[in-house]
């Protein structure tokens, strides 16, 4: 494997974790685990994930806006908060299958 696909192939694992950190951040809000590390979670996330705070509050939102929807909440995971954020609106219990399958 020559340098560009290792550096390919590390960016495309980048991006799975992030992804990943993404969609488990609102659980560790919700149970209060930063505080044994940081002031807040802002920090909490700048400090051990380097997520921006604005990408904290995005994320923190869209999981307010999907807490109904467990199928837009798996597919942060997949393909991150900013493409759920998308369709976070736009969705409901009854076609989220739908809206989900747009951004996954």
């Amino acid at each position: 494997m020559d340098l560009h696909q290792q550096f390919v192939q590390l960016g495309k694992e980048h991006r799975v974790i992030i992804y990943k950190m993404q969609a488990i951040l609102p659980e560790i809000n919700k149970q209060g685990i930063y505080k044994r590390y940081a002031s807040d979670i802002y920090e909490y996330a700048r400090k051990y994930a380097g997520l921006s705070s604005g990408v904290v509050c995005k994320i923190l939102k869209t999981y307010e806006r999907i807490e109904d929807k467990p199928a837009l909440k798996l597919a942060i995971a997949k393909v991150g908060v900013h493409k759920v954020a998308l369709v976070a609106g736009l969705a409901n219990s009854q076609n989220e299958q739908r809206r989900c399958g747009a951004v996954c």
